[in-house]
């Protein structure tokens, strides 16, 4: 995320377009999230890979999936963004901090009462995110080792 972010940073003289491959809210979904769950989350249903099968799959910039809803906790939807900078800056990814914003808090009262496979949710629905963007800098990593060998 930073200003400018990396990724514009290590691509501005490769200009390469960079997508992100995000399976879409399908019709089950959309039944599910009609009733206003209390607690959705898309964990490795964000990522095609692992998405239900028949999902449709849209390639997203880097924006479109930063505001990529990952899950719905209490009525507040919970962005690709939000759980970059929950997992970064409070669940020490970078350090431990307070919950300063509600979103942050509703997330700390999360990971503290569900667990996917012993892993705070936070942590696995981060997972899918990892895959998506490692799948979508595959190209940029290879330009870049190219770039280097020269």
């Amino acid at each position: 995320m930073g200003d400018p972010p990396l990724l514009h940073l290590v691509n501005r003289s490769r200009r390469l377009k960079v997508r992100f491959r995000v399976a879409r809210v399908n019709a089950y979904e959309r039944e599910v999230l009609a009733d206003a769950p209390i607690f959705y989350e898309r964990v490795d249903g964000l990522y095609p890979g692992s998405a239900l099968p028949n999902s449709t799959v849209e390639a997203l910039s880097v924006d479109k999936l930063l505001s990529e809803m990952v899950m719905i906790v209490q009525g507040n939807t919970i962005s690709v963004r939000d759980l970059i900078d929950y997992v970064a800056n409070v669940a020490g990814g970078v350090h431990f901090g307070d919950p300063k914003r509600d979103k942050r808090a509703i997330m700390v009262a999360l990971d503290g009462q569900w667990k996917l496979g012993g892993i705070d949710v936070s942590l696995r629905c981060l997972v899918a995110v990892g895959q998506i963007v490692t799948e979508a800098l595959d190209r940029l990593v290879l330009r870049v080792e190219a770039d280097i060998s020269r």
